[in-house]
């Protein structure tokens, strides 16, 4: 019962306790003071203008929280705060938990970060990249591979990977008990699923409400671009497009090189996209964007059309941020549907099972995605 209390009392804040019998023990004291400086309206702004009261606090909330907790209270300090004068300073920035919203903040600011920081930024991006190509390379080089599928053929003179267990239980008849040999008559060898692709085109909407998602896309594409099986483009626009292909073997200038802000002109893009083309039918393109089109919506839909009448395979994803939030034209994604084009949100944990399953050549509009 007194875990039960203590927790609650956790939840509700200094407003709950009672006088008479104080429910806290001295970390949850502390655990208690953490909380309050962020969300307790008495004690709004405590972090504000103290550097050491900001490190002190940031190495408190990892003493008693886990890291996913830690990025929460992280960005509710920014928000709730306004505490984005933190990541001003390189000691403060070098010791926060990196993540793509803190990655995609430090890019909204860097016109005004001074070079001592903006250093420190890159290094802070730098580990963001690390963390998430090991999250996501070897799912989709796997992915990309193809399955091994259960079947598997008959054969004399078997090239690929050999079925060793149904060759050695058919060939058993063939056991030679002096030599302690089975001299197999036939091999058996899986049949390998490898995908029909040879292009893989990145049109990612980099208009200010998509921060998150360019941040994560622009460092999926760095990670696609190591795979040597296929070409990775990475188209961004807002009413302009651009072209960071030649960018990708350097991800932090690539991200520092984005320009967040402005509006959107879906169809332009696809337009360029299009002329990268040489063959549709082994072309991909992944649209990332809120599909809130600036120009006429019919002429982003006939482009489309046109892509998908070629061969090319067009899936769209609304928001690749941390929270999954979908903020998208429900107009627009509707006519998506009815195209059979597959229209939704996917967190990074989810990108590269969605990458696998497009690679193995299945349904994406009902593949499940857990």
């Amino acid at each position: 019962m007194e875990t039960h209390l203590q927790r609650w009392r956790l939840i509700l804040g200094a407003e709950a306790a009672q006088e008479e019998s104080p429910l806290l023990d001295k970390n949850q004291l502390e655990i208690d003071a953490l909380l309050a400086s962020i969300y307790d309206a008495d004690n709004m702004g405590a972090l504000n203008g103290s550097s050491p009261q900001i490190s002190k606090w940031l190495g408190d909330i990892r003493k008693y929280f886990p890291t996913p907790v830690v990025r929460i209270l992280q960005m509710d300090a920014f928000e709730r705060l306004d505490l984005k004068q933190m990541i001003l300073e390189p000691e403060l920035l070098a010791s926060l938990e990196v993540n793509v919203s803190l990655v995609a903040t430090l890019l909204q600011l860097k016109d005004v970060l001074p070079e001592e920081t903006k250093d420190t930024a890159k290094i802070v991006i730098q580990k963001l990249i690390e963390q998430l190509k090991k999250e996501l390379a070897r799912p989709m080089e796997q992915a990309y591979r193809g399955r091994i599928k259960n079947n598997s053929t008959k054969s004399a003179f078997p090239k690929g990977k050999i079925d060793w267990k149904r060759t050695i239980l058919t060939n058993l008849k063939n056991y030679q008990p002096k030599e302690n040999l089975i001299i197999p008559q036939h091999f058996y060898r899986f049949n390998a699923y490898t995908p029909k692709l040879s292009r893989l085109i990145l049109a990612v909407d980099q208009s200010g409400s998509m921060a998150n998602s360019v941040v994560h896309a622009s460092i999926i594409a760095c990670v696609l671009a190591g795979i040597p099986s296929f070409k990775t483009n990475l188209v961004v626009f807002d009413t302009d497009v651009i072209d960071l292909t030649e960018q990708l073997v350097d991800p932090v200038s690539l991200l520092f090189s984005v320009q967040l802000g402005g509006g959107t002109h879906i169809a332009k893009a696809l337009k360029y996209c299009e002329s990268l083309i040489s063959h549709p039918a082994e072309t991909t393109i992944i649209l990332i964007s809120d599909l809130f089109e600036g120009d006429l919506s019919d002429n982003m839909f006939g482009i489309i059309d046109k892509l998908q009448s070629g061969g090319v395979k067009f899936v769209s994803l609304l928001s690749i941020d941390n929270e999954g939030i979908p903020s998208y034209d429900k107009k627009n994604g509707r006519r998506l549907a009815a195209m059979g084009i597959p229209s939704f949100a996917s967190t990074p944990q989810q990108f590269p099972k969605l990458m696998a399953a497009l690679f193995n050549g299945q349904d994406i509009s009902t593949a499940t995605i857990s």
